[in-house]
């Protein structure tokens, strides 16, 4: 009687430390789960699920799906503290993809760390954007030049071209460059930026109004997107 007890008590046992580990297993991706269906009815993204998700991944299979998609939360949520401290966890399991290398990144970038920004530009449009920031402006040049004979052309790639006119200077050469991303988007946050910049410079102060409220309105679009608590 004692040993059947005894199997019973560990059958029971085994299947309460199963149900434990296939909760803590869940748990992660339940939140993830719950923060995609949350924004998809309200368009709006609840980081709380997010820092959840983060929280109660333990299992590099865990971090490997969740971090990422928080980095991606964060960086709307121009958090870029926690976006360094996800990436670098995936960088410590060995998970950090270029994707993640884009928002760590940016990250550094937006935090005026040009060094570690380069370090983690993966591709020749993020180290365009480091060397303009850094003002090493023979490297973007370079650069640039090769984006440019690529085919068919990136749009971005106008936006770069014109950052650099700018930082050289040339005012009239910027304004065509990036009106041709505005062009192809003419609500492009950054490219808005850079051409209301251009209209200021050269006085026209009606239109440069103009730009500065729809920079505002995309901003405040932007800004309704994330719900940081």
């Amino acid at each position: 009687m004692k040993k059947k007890n005894s199997i019973a008590v560990t059958i029971a046992s085994c299947m309460i430390a199963a149900g434990l580990f296939l909760a803590v297993w869940i748990l992660p991706f339940l939140y993830i789960f719950i923060a995609d269906i949350e924004h998809g009815q309200s368009h709006v993204r609840n980081l709380k699920w997010d820092k959840l998700a983060v929280k109660y991944s333990i299992f590099k299979s865990q971090k490997t799906y969740t971090f990422p998609i928080a980095i991606m939360s964060f960086n709307m949520a121009k958090d870029y503290d926690s976006v360094i401290e996800f990436s670098k966890e995936l960088e410590r399991i060995g998970a950090l993809t270029d994707a993640d290398k884009y928002f760590i990144s940016k990250a550094y970038l937006e935090l005026g760390d040009y060094e570690n920004a380069l370090k983690y530009a993966a591709d020749k449009p993020q180290q365009i954007r480091v060397y303009i920031k850094m003002n090493d402006l023979p490297k973007a040049k370079a650069l640039i030049k090769v984006l440019l004979n690529e085919k068919p052309i990136q749009p971005n790639t106008y936006l770069y071209k014109s950052e650099i006119e700018l930082a050289s200077g040339n005012w009239k050469e910027a304004d065509i460059w990036v009106d041709k991303i505005l062009e192809i988007n003419p609500k492009h946050l950054q490219a808005l930026k850079v051409k209301a910049k251009i209209l200021k410079h050269f006085g026209k102060n009606s239109e440069y109004e103009i730009y500065m409220q729809k920079i505002k309105e995309i901003e405040d679009m932007y800004n309704g997107m994330v719900i940081t608590k």
